[in-house]
């Protein structure tokens, strides 16, 4: 039988059940993107005060009305810490968001070449709301690298829309959170 360290243990998080098999419903609708220098990732502060303020600045945007999606967090090994019969341990997370965007304008494309990975602009975190309210945090360690494509169809009963893909390294996975009020 293997043994584990000990030392430093702290007790287990409890665990509560959802009231009457309560669910919370996993499709993104809405979502919050922070830029490097905004006020709610360098404070970590993720208020309605924090994010209008990030908003005003220009250092956050907000996205409404799209259709957003994440992969499950990929776990990253430390390579310093393998031992003989052991896993490794987990240094970071990568992971990936998906978005869909059929508000197609010029002021939308200017918005999305904004974040492009070819313009430089990096973004740090993102708030994920679902259809039904319930909010995830993405928060990069440096940044998530942002590619945007519009894809324009040779079958004229398509639709133009933006697809956006955010990915990046995180130091803990997504975690649920207060959802912003008088955001969206």
């Amino acid at each position: 039988m293997a043994t584990c360290s000990t030392y430093c243990l702290t007790p287990l998080p409890e665990f509560t059940v959802n009231d009457c098999n309560e669910t919370v419903s996993a499709g993104g609708l809405n979502a919050i993107a922070f830029d490097c220098s905004a006020d709610a990732y360098v404070n970590s502060d993720y208020t309605e005060a924090t994010i209008l303020s990030d908003i005003a600045n220009g250092n956050a945007t907000v996205f409404r009305q799209v259709l957003i999606s994440s992969t499950g967090a990929t776990p990253n090994a430390a390579a310093a810490t393998y031992r003989a019969g052991a896993e490794p341990n987990v240094n970071n997370y990568t992971t990936t968001i998906s978005m869909m965007d059929a508000n197609v304008s010029v002021a939308n494309d200017t918005a999305y070449e904004d974040i492009d990975a070819t313009s430089g602009r990096e973004l740090s975190a993102f708030i994920l709301t679902t259809a039904d309210g319930h909010s995830e945090l993405f928060e990069a360690i440096t940044s998530f690298q942002t590619t945007i494509i519009k894809e324009i169809s040779d079958n004229t009963d398509d639709d133009i829309h933006y697809a956006a893909t955010l990915t990046g390294k995180m130091k803990h996975k997504p975690k649920m959170i207060t959802t912003p009020t008088n955001i969206y």
